[in-house]
């Protein structure tokens, strides 16, 4: 393709062809880039960092469609547990497909608890400031 475009650069004809080829390359380049190129770079690194925040209890599918909870995790293996007969599989953590249910460990409740109370009492205080008001 190159030899083409330098063949028709040294007999002298159009320049707009040539002008032309170089911009369809870049198109290709370009399209290829934004179509494929970056979208793949970042899945990957939604998908590492997925795997680096897997937590003990979560569960998680395989990419060979094994469902199971997370009982341990060592560098880059984890050993998950399977099924009611808690099977347990160690697995490498390029293994994991996605998680499927991330583990709560109820702090994030009982914050939404102590919220919604605050929120009350703030309610009924402004209730009792316009009904001491009214008097």
């Amino acid at each position: 393709m190159f030899a083409t475009m330098l063949r028709m650069a040294g007999e002298g004809s159009n320049t707009g062809s040539l002008v032309m080829s170089i911009a369809m390359i870049v198109g290709f380049i370009a399209i290829f880039y934004f179509l494929i190129y970056r979208p793949q770079k970042t899945q990957e690194k939604r998908e590492a960092e997925m795997r680096n925040n897997l937590h003990i209890g979560d569960e998680i599918s395989t990419t060979g469609g094994i469902l199971g909870r997370i009982v341990k995790i060592k560098d880059d293996i984890i050993t998950i547990e399977t099924g009611s007969d808690r099977n347990k599989l160690k697995i490498f953590k390029w293994a994991v497909r996605k998680v499927e249910v991330p583990y709560n460990d109820g702090e994030t409740e009982e914050e939404d608890v102590k919220a919604e109370k605050t929120e009350k009492e703030e309610k009924s205080a402004k209730k009792e400031k316009k009904k001491k008001g009214e008097e």
